[in-house]
């Protein structure tokens, strides 16, 4: 049986938390899912964009409105709750990055559990 992706995303994500908050403490925590958060949100705003501008039905009003959403609001998001103290930066970048690495360390494991089905070995 082969999970979809965001159900294998989402178990990282669980147990990255878990372990920080076990480790660490409230404020890691919080930064690991302020972080995976805000790059979800920060990537479905540039494919929101990129859909509006290149688009089969473009719209460069839609593709502003993307960018004043994504760049502008983000980012001013990030530096409050950065700024505010409740959120650690070390967890936010943990949170961030895990969104990024996730997706190839998963992809990696299946290919290797898929030549071992098949008998491949190396």
């Amino acid at each position: 049986m082969i999970l979809p992706m965001w159900l294998l995303y989402a178990a990282v994500m669980v147990a990255g938390c878990a372990a920080t908050a076990w480790v660490q403490g409230s404020a890691l925590i919080a930064g690991v899912l302020a972080g995976a958060a805000w790059n979800l949100a920060s990537l479905w705003c540039l494919s929101r964009m990129l859909a509006a501008w290149l688009g089969p039905r473009r719209s460069s009003r839609r593709a502003l409105g993307w960018l004043l959403v994504k760049f502008p609001l983000l980012y001013v998001l990030a530096f409050v709750m950065l700024r505010s103290g409740s959120v650690s930066l070390v967890g936010f970048g943990i949170g961030f990055g895990a969104w990024e690495i996730a997706p190839f360390g998963i992809r990696l494991l299946r290919g290797r559990a898929e030549k071992i089905a098949k008998g491949k070995r190396g």
